[in-house]
């Protein structure tokens, strides 16, 4: 009384793992599309930094930097004279331009 499955029933747990060849290659592909995003994220990252990194000593800043309060800033002075002009870089937004 003891029945065994032979290799060739459809109720072996093998048959039920088969899958459609459509989904698999789709599923392939879709890891290939992603591992090449993932890839080339990667290597802009990485030019961005060696090309920053770069820029620094090829193009440095004109003036000096000083210690005002704990806080290094740049500066750079231009001609002499009377009245003196600061001019500061401020954050733009968006929101403070009217048109």
């Amino acid at each position: 009384m003891n029945a065994t499955a032979s290799s060739g029933d459809a109720t072996t747990p093998a048959a039920g793992k088969r899958t459609n060849p459509i989904l698999r290659w789709t599923g392939r592909i879709l890891l290939g599309l992603l591992a090449l995003i993932v890839v080339l994220v990667a290597s802009g990252a990485s030019y961005e930094a060696i090309m920053a990194a770069g820029d620094a000593s090829r193009y440095p800043a004109r003036g000096q930097r000083v210690d005002v309060g704990g806080y290094r800033l740049h500066i750079s002075c231009i001609g002499d004279g009377s009245p003196t002009v600061v001019l500061d870089a401020g954050r733009v937004d968006s929101r403070s331009i009217r048109a």
